[in-house]
């Protein structure tokens, strides 16, 4: 359970890290 609980932990952050760099290439590009 906490191996898993873990794994969504990172799943989020690269998710979120994920929409912070896409966001970050718009305004560059902007």
């Amino acid at each position: 359970m906490r191996i898993e609980l873990d794994l969504k932990t990172i799943n989020n952050l690269i998710l979120t890290f994920a929409l912070f760099k896409s966001r970050l290439s718009s305004v560059n590009k902007h």
